[in-house]
């Protein structure tokens, strides 16, 4: 039996209403309307999220005391990273790095800090990247408290995350210690078109597709832009799935780098080699045709970390998730996250206490 903690590196603190967060804006927004948390591009035709019970719609990690109350039948891990969601892009220049600020002022008073969590949750750093300067202060900011291990920023962009304008932020968060990790949080403020092709109809369609049409692009433009050559240390975690399509997906960007590696010098190696020691997905339901860790190829299912997403309507429990795997993939799966992640995320999970329960022999 391994004696490594089990790690959720996704569970979603949702907020009791959207406003929850202002008393912890300045006053300069005190007037000013903010977006919603909630989704309304592309909603589902369920509640986005696993309600308390039959009697009661709220978010069943609404406040700190109910995820505490279902964290063993919830959870089950030994700890968890809380990953914020906050309002997608929002057009504001200036309100968008405020939210996020906010947004984590929320989460270490609320959360970090109560004493039924304390001792086995750490949270993410919400940043806006689009302004790099103030992501990069936020960062610097956050940096001096051990309980932020991850940084975590919007799954839609203006532009592709390799993009030069971007770099400053990623720097500093390997720089200090963080892996980024990209999350769907879209569906509120402004969103680009969710596909290459422009909208969809239905969301069916936008659900089955966000691996194609954000994922793998940020992904491409990670290894086409030279970032992980420029930044060795960087590790990008990609919280919404993509471990079963990203071999295909990358096998082409393969295929022609070699004829035109004039072009892009800095790409010294197949693009799919740069997926080993920088690039890790969170498994997901949708993923194959079976659950997902069984179902997907054994290079595939190397790349992945566990993350339920609770309490979204598809999150996935660690028992599901190491269906069909042989222990020391289990372990891999469940425990192993601390291993890619490093830095800060291994100081915390090193803390954590040891707790009955999950086992992965």
């Amino acid at each position: 039996m391994s004696t490594r903690p089990t790690i959720d590196c996704v569970v979603h603190p949702w907020p009791g209403a959207s406003e929850d967060i202002r008393e912890f804006l300045p006053a300069r927004w005190d007037e000013q309307p903010i977006p919603m948390i909630g989704r309304y591009f592309y909603p589902p035709s369920i509640p986005e999220w696993t309600p308390i019970g039959d009697h009661d719609a709220r978010p069943a990690t609404s406040s700190p005391e109910l995820l505490a109350e279902s964290w063993d039948t919830a959870i089950g891990t030994d700890g968890a990273v809380l990953v914020p969601l906050t309002r997608g892009l929002i057009p504001e220049p200036d309100l968008g790095p405020a939210v996020c600020r906010a947004t984590n002022e929320w989460l270490r008073a609320k959360w970090l800090d109560h004493p039924a969590l304390r001792d086995r949750v750490a949270g993410a750093v919400r940043i806006d990247p689009e302004d790099a300067a103030a992501a990069v202060a936020e960062l610097d900011r956050i940096a001096g408290d051990p309980d932020f291990v991850t940084v975590a920023v919007p799954l839609q962009g203006r532009e592709p995350y390799g993009c030069r304008r971007y770099l400053p932020v990623w720097k500093k968060a390997a720089e200090l210690g963080f892996t980024v990790t990209v999350v769907a949080d879209g569906g509120c403020g402004i969103n680009q078109f969710p596909t290459m092709a422009g909208y969809c109809d239905y969301y069916v369609e936008y659900n089955s597709l966000l691996p194609w049409t954000a994922s793998m692009v940020h992904l491409a433009s990670f290894v086409g832009g030279g970032v992980f050559e420029q930044i060795p240390q960087l590790r990008v975690v990609f919280l919404d799935g993509g471990a079963d399509v990203v071999f295909p997906f990358m096998w082409r960007m393969d295929k022609p780098w070699r004829g035109v590696r004039n072009q892009v010098p800095w790409i010294e190696k197949h693009p799919t080699e740069y997926l080993a020691d920088h690039v890790r997905f969170c498994v997901q339901r949708a993923e194959g045709a079976a659950l997902p860790s069984a179902s997907l190829t054994p290079l595939a299912a190397e790349l992945t970390v566990y993350g339920s997403r609770f309490p979204h309507w598809d999150a996935i429990t660690p028992e599901e998730a190491r269906a069909g795997l042989e222990a020391d993939a289990a372990e891999q799966l469940l425990s192993g996250a601390a291993d890619f992640y490093g830095g800060r995320f291994a100081r915390w999970a090193a803390r954590l206490p040891a707790r009955p329960g999950l086992s992965v022999s």
